[in-house]
């Protein structure tokens, strides 16, 4: 095994005026930050994989939510396929349980600037109502000159039947080689969980 080029990383920050998690409406005003360290890997008889590793830290009325996860990336050709865990902690939120582990497998496919994704997850702490959460997603960029208009549709699934979709718009901004602010506008539907509207902005620093 051997490293074919150097460890890069990026930083986001932002705000929403509401959190909303896989339909579910969890609090207002989300303050977030993230640290995502990433890079590539040469396996023998396997090839070139991308590894991720990061930490996202939100906090809102009500609670607060920090993730912990790292991903292995494939690419396939035609498509891509990653594997990951998360872990993920709540402090104020009374959940069911402080702690939640999940693995997931992902599929990816991109063509003339759209991207179709579908991934499953699966709960291993046994602290989820639901075993299995499966999730589909379709984005498409639009250039607008120097900014990037992507356009997502997305649609998720619990193995206990509760179903949610959205709609959603994020406008990518370049404020310098490095540096990228993104307002975004998202609506969300679902016959039990609820119809939210939201937007935010966020900066994603690269070094």
């Amino acid at each position: 095994m051997r490293c074919p080029g150097g460890l890069e990383a990026s930083l986001q920050l932002g705000y929403a005026s509401q959190y909303v998690d896989r339909g579910e409406f969890l609090g207002e005003d989300l303050f977030h930050l993230g640290f995502e360290p990433y890079g590539a890997i040469e396996v023998e008889g396997v090839g070139e994989l991308e590894v991720t590793a990061g930490l996202w830290q939100g906090s809102f009325t009500g609670g607060r939510e920090l993730n912990l996860y790292g991903e292995v990336y494939k690419d396939l050709g035609s498509l891509g396929a990653a594997v990951g865990i998360t872990h993920s902690s709540f402090s104020g939120m009374g959940r069911g349980s402080d702690h939640e582990i999940e693995t997931y497998l992902l599929m990816e496919k991109t063509f003339s600037g759209l991207s179709l994704g579908a991934g499953a997850y699966f709960d291993t702490s046994d602290s989820l109502p639901n075993e299995v959460y499966l999730e589909f997603m379709a984005d498409y960029a639009i250039p607008l000159g120097s900014l990037t208009l992507d356009l997502v549709a997305t649609y998720g699934y619990f193995d206990d039947g509760v179903a949610w979709s959205s709609l959603g718009a994020a406008l990518e901004v370049p404020m310098g080689e490095n540096v990228r602010v993104v307002p975004h506008l998202t609506g969300s539907h679902s016959r039990d969980l609820g119809d939210w509207f939201f937007g935010g902005v966020g900066a994603h620093f690269s070094f």
